[in-house]
């Protein structure tokens, strides 16, 4: 969780919840939820989401 009030009216907050799992092959996922709130001009906000895949091929080699 993120929150910001950097000064002039502004305020901006983050949630995000990443889940993965850790196998040969390691699956990973974030969903974000992103606000902003500036006074005299309004609010918006978005949902955005990542994901990751890193390929166990060896201790020593990870792609």
């Amino acid at each position: 969780m993120f929150f910001e009030q950097p000064g002039n009216g502004r305020i901006q907050g983050r949630v995000s919840l990443g889940y993965a799992r850790h196998l040969k092959l390691s699956l990973g996922a974030q969903f974000n939820y992103t606000s902003i709130n500036a006074t005299g001009y309004g609010n918006s906000s978005v949902i955005s989401a990542g994901a990751s895949v890193c390929w166990w091929l060896s201790n020593k080699l990870i792609i």
